[in-house]
Parts: C-alpha cells; sequence; structure tokens
C-alpha cells in the first residue's frame, strides 16, 4: 500500500494495516490452540470411556489426531501468510 492509502485507512478504520493484520492473526492462532485443546480433550475423554470397557481403538485415536494437526496446520498457514 502506499503512504496514502495507508493514511486513508488508518483515518477511516483508526487502526494501521499492520496492526489490523497482526490482531487477525493473533486471533486465528488462538482459534488454532482453542481447536487443538477441543480435540485433545475430547480423544482423552474418549480413552477414559473405552479404557472402561477395555477396548482402545487405535484407529479412532490416530484419526482424532490426523484430524487436529490438519485443522491446526491450515489454521497456522491462513494465520501467517505474508
Amino acid at each position: 500500500m502506499s503512504s496514502a492509502q495507508i493514511a486513508a485507512f488508518l483515518s477511516a478504520s483508526g487502526v494501521t494495516p499492520a496492526h489490523l493484520s497482526m490482531g487477525l492473526r493473533l486471533l486465528l492462532s488462538f482459534l488454532a490452540c482453542i481447536w487443538g485443546a477441543w480435540v485433545v480433550i475430547g480423544l482423552l475423554r474418549h480413552l477414559r470411556l473405552d479404557a472402561d470397557s477395555g477396548d482402545v481403538d487405535e484407529l479412532s485415536i490416530l484419526s482424532r489426531l490426523l484430524r487436529l494437526s490438519l485443522v491446526v496446520m491450515v489454521l497456522l498457514i491462513l494465520a501467517y501468510q505474508p
């Protein structure tokens, strides 16, 4: 952006484009952490319920961990694109 565009954006919105971008990246990183915690808590709850019955399904555990890693990776890639 040119300096005139940055000045127009700042006067209209009250924040600089860099601060807006940093805020969005912070929000996406926070959401990635929340999503990761949600999946881990669900996985631990699932393991506890399966441990009571004596049968732990490894495929279910792997699929949940794969889903967690894919979603977190996509959110972080979106957050830190230039």
